[in-house]
C-alpha cells in the first residue's frame, strides 16, 4: 500500500492516517469512529534511540497479535509500518537537539460505525494513525 502525501497546511511533523501522510496537528478520527463511540482501540507505545525505533519487530508482532485478538486487521504489512515509522521519525526530528529521541505511537481502531455517520459514506476497514513526540527527558530528570 502505497502512502499518499495530503496537502500540507501546517508546519508541525507528519502523521500516518489511514494510507496519508498529513500534518500532525490536523490527524483526526471522525466521531462515527469505534475508537470515539465505544473506546475501541488498540495502542503500542516505542521509543527511539539515537533515532532507531527500539526493537520494532517486537513492538509491531504485540501489535498484531492484539489485533488479531479482537478479529482486526491492518492493510499495511510490517515492512510497510517499519518504511512508514522511518519517515515520521525524519519528520518528527526535524528541528530537535541531535541527541534528542522520539516516542512513536501507532494507534489503531477497528473503523467507522456507517449508521452513526449517517448519509456520509465511510470506510468499515481498520483505522490506523502513527505520530511521533520529543521525547520529554527534562520531565524525567530528578526521577
Amino acid at each position: 500500500m502505497a502512502a499518499r502525501m495530503a496537502p500540507r497546511k501546517s508546519d508541525s511533523p507528519l502523521a500516518y492516517l489511514n494510507g496519508e501522510f498529513v500534518a500532525a496537528d490536523e490527524a483526526q478520527l471522525p466521531v462515527w469512529d469505534r475508537g470515539v463511540v465505544q473506546g475501541a482501540c488498540v495502542t503500542e507505545m516505542i521509543r527511539t534511540f539515537q533515532r532507531v525505533p527500539f526493537r520494532l519487530e517486537d513492538h509491531l508482532a504485540r501489535l498484531r497479535s492484539s489485533l488479531a485478538y479482537l478479529g482486526v486487521f491492518l492493510a499495511e504489512s510490517d515492512g510497510e509500518l517499519a518504511s512508514i515509522i522511518q519517515r515520521l521519525i525524519e519528520s518528527g526530528a526535524a528541528g530537535l537537539a541531535p541527541r534528542a529521541d522520539l516516542g512513536i505511537v501507532i494507534l489503531v481502531t477497528p473503523g467507522s460505525i456507517p449508521m452513526y455517520a449517517g448519509d456520509v459514506p465511510v470506510s468499515t476497514s481498520a483505522t490506523i494513525c502513527i505520530h511521533t513526540f520529543s521525547l520529554p527527558f527534562r520531565q524525567w530528570a530528578g526521577k
